[in-house]
């Protein structure tokens, strides 16, 4: 699991900006960090391969690419060794940060209007909704695995999947804000407050 933070976000502080540099240890101590890259897809791609048998996702993970340059080279029409020869290029790591928004987005359920404010917030990427009503078939076109996902994540229940694990979300523990408490995959762990993703 994860812990998150909120109001301020002390978990992800901007990169830029001189917000990291306020946090400084007590004398004799000293701040550590660890962050491992793209832990969420790796996750998400063992969940839809624990669900549905296949994760195009975690083929290129487990293939040693990074999955937003991967996207990135999808969205440019270009493959993926040219666009890690080219990873310094403007445009490559425009493309880049605009996967990002889409493989860390799309999977919470984002709507354009979310999309649009979380490329903004989060990126610095200003993207119209036109444009990102427009990246979603082509995004769910890389990542075939997402079809599914989405649709098993947007039932009422969760039936027995194709792998035939079954998962289910206790749904009668939902709170007047539509919050549910929830059985976490492989592990059984409960979590409460949580929303559709």
């Amino acid at each position: 699991g994860r812990t998150s933070a909120r109001e301020p976000n002390l978990q992800q502080p901007p990169r830029k900006g001189g917000i990291r540099e306020c946090f400084i240890p007590r004398k004799g101590w000293l701040y550590a960090s660890a962050d491992y890259s793209f832990i969420e897809l790796c996750t998400l791609s063992q969940a839809c391969i624990d669900l549905f048998g296949f994760s195009k996702m975690a083929e290129a993970i487990n293939l040693g690419m990074d999955p937003h340059l991967d996207m990135a080279a999808f969205l440019l029409g270009i493959s993926y060794e040219e666009a890690r020869a080219r990873k310094d290029e403007e445009i490559v790591q425009d493309r880049r940060q605009l996967a990002k928004v889409a493989n860390f987005g799309y999977p919470g359920g984002m709507g354009p209007d979310s999309f649009v404010e979380y490329a903004r917030a989060n990126y610095g990427l200003v993207i119209t909704t036109d444009k990102a009503r427009q990246l979603k078939p082509v995004w769910l076109k890389k990542w075939p695995e997402m079809v599914p996902y989405l649709r098993y994540m947007g039932q009422p229940g969760w039936p027995a999947t194709p792998t035939g694990m079954r998962i289910r979300r206790e749904h009668a523990e939902l709170d007047m804000r539509g919050k549910a408490r929830i059985l976490q995959l492989r592990s059984g762990r409960i979590r409460g407050g949580c929303a559709y993703n």
